[in-house]
């Protein structure tokens, strides 16, 4: 399943992505895809998390089983290029 979110300010962001992450997946090995357009906003969104997930949402979560790539490779593995998956190729 895709969800697109945008905004100008990246607390609604984070927001939208908590509330989609609060949810179980079907199976738990498989990583949840995060596309980010910078490896900063990779770190902002690792600390939010952190801070918006957890037991009581006062920053005891965590963010793990996330993996966060750039749009070029998302749009690569999505539309079946095999070497989507070379980090010497994004």
């Amino acid at each position: 399943m895709l969800f697109l979110h945008h905004a100008d300010d990246l607390e609604p962001l984070l927001a939208a992505l908590a509330a989609v992450l609060d949810e179980p997946p079907a199976d738990p090995f498989t990583p949840e895809v995060v596309v980010v357009p910078a490896a900063g906003m990779e770190d902002a969104v690792k600390v939010g998390l952190g801070a918006v997930l957890g037991a009581t949402g006062h920053g005891d979560g965590i963010a793990a089983n996330i993996e966060f790539m750039f749009p070029g490779r998302f749009l690569s593995r999505a539309l079946g290029d095999a070497a989507a998956d070379d980090p010497a190729g994004d």
